[in-house]
């Protein structure tokens, strides 16, 4: 199975590598409790700071 290709627009993010995510893994949680209507109550969990690696 190919790799999905997953956009990235957060530019201090260690695996953002020209407006795409290189991660290996990708987790994403719900924002407070588990209950999500929309992407806006979503975070991406693999986050580095760039400066932190």
């Amino acid at each position: 199975m190919d790799k999905a290709k997953i956009k990235c627009s957060v530019s201090d993010c260690y695996y953002n590598k020209k407006m795409m995510c290189e991660a290996g893994d990708i987790e994403v949680k719900p924002m407070g409790d588990n209950t999500v209507n929309t992407s806006d109550g979503t975070k991406c969990s693999t986050f580095i700071k760039e400066t932190s690696v």
